[in-house]
């Protein structure tokens, strides 16, 4: 039996407020030594996972910002003919519009909802790294956006729900995050999870397992498609509700419960 493993970043592999991940580190190496996929999902730009996936000697696929793409390793072999674009060693699977068309929804919600938010799009490095305490050379990182513009909003909970309201008219949906507010057009880490593990699936020698580690709302979609569901349990939120015939919630925070989650499965399973 084979595994892939699908994880969230902030709050689940990395530490909500240090974004460091040392507790989950003999966790990663069991993993890697099995050959088991460490798949991120995560609301992340491609910039900003790339240097953690080169950290972690990660060779796999990663799925970003919010599901709007999963970018595979040319390693991976595909005949996939919806795989046509290639950036940087990877081939790219897009499920979002990129930049130009979130620009044009962005000036139109300023416009109906003005001084309510702030979008990436608009802010420099300095205020993404005061709002999300990452370093500034991160927080440049982060801003580099192709497929989303998250807003930081400020506005009362009426004007969200016009936000809401002006989205859903558009075919876009609202998801609020740990610290933004989420655009999605096409956007569902549910549906790229699904995706590449059929990819993977299809390709794999053994049958293969999946496993998916999650710890805020945003993570229920992808979870829901995975054969077994981690909760992490969080110190800045409880559990959200959610329902899986095969879920684990740990009892450890972030990174510490990433481990123990990991740990604990792959004994179960190997029972």
């Amino acid at each position: 039996m084979a595994y892939a493993i699908y994880t969230d970043l902030d709050g689940t592999l990395l530490n909500h407020h240090s974004y460091q991940y040392q507790e989950a580190i003999p966790a990663i190496r069991l993993l890697k030594q099995q050959k088991f996929p460490i798949i991120p999902v995560t609301s992340k730009t491609r910039a900003e996972v790339l240097p953690l996936r080169e950290e972690l000697e990660l060779d796999g696929p990663m799925i970003v910002e919010n599901g709007a793409a999963v970018f595979l390793p040319e390693s991976i072999s595909t005949n996939m003919a919806e795989l046509t674009a290639r950036m940087d060693g990877f081939y790219v699977k897009a499920f979002a519009p990129g930049m130009s068309f979130w620009a044009d929804v962005v000036t139109g919600l300023h416009e109906s909802l003005p001084n309510t938010f702030t979008a990436f799009s608009d802010m420099a490095a300095l205020e993404i790294a005061e709002l999300t305490g990452l370093p500034p050379a991160e927080a440049e990182l982060a801003a580099k956006r192709e497929f989303s513009d998250p807003l930081h909003w400020y506005g009362s909970d009426y004007q969200l729900t016009e936000l809401i309201r002006l989205c859903h008219e558009q075919d876009i949906k609202v998801v609020r995050g740990g610290r933004f507010v989420h655009l999605l057009q096409g956007s569902d880490k549910g549906k790229a999870v699904r995706w590449l593990h059929q990819l993977l699936r299809s390709q794999s020698e053994q049958p293969l397992t999946s496993i998916g580690l999650g710890d805020g709302e945003n993570d229920l979609a992808f979870l829901a498609e995975v054969d077994r569901a981690v909760q992490v349990r969080s110190d800045s939120h409880g559990f959200p509700d959610f329902a899986h015939d095969k879920l684990y919630r740990t009892k450890a925070i972030g990174p510490a419960g990433w481990a123990e989650a990991v740990f604990e499965l792959l004994k179960t399973q190997h029972r």
